[in-house]
């Protein structure tokens, strides 16, 4: 899994409308950028880790979550790469 992959913004976006009509950019919020894809992924892991019943809320769940995360950003590099070739 590449570091920067796994960093990247889980859902970014560029300019969204105000509720006055305004237009609002991700640059005036300079330096936030949401959760990242692996701590999208972990999330979504653990959610489904609770969901199951056979784990309560400890390190091992976690350690699970996270090593989830890590083999989903590395499945997708993965595919990204054999759609390259």
């Amino acid at each position: 899994m590449s570091t920067e992959n796994g960093y990247n913004p889980a859902m970014p976006s560029s300019v969204s409308g105000t509720a006055d009509g305004g237009i609002v950019s991700s640059r005036d919020f300079e330096g936030y950028e949401g959760i990242s894809k692996r701590e999208y992924f972990a999330k979504a892991a653990m959610q489904g880790l609770l969901a199951s019943g056979n784990y309560a809320a400890d390190d091992d769940m976690c350690k699970e979550a996270w090593a989830s995360a890590d083999c989903m950003l590395g499945m997708q590099e993965r595919m990204e790469n054999l759609k390259a070739s």
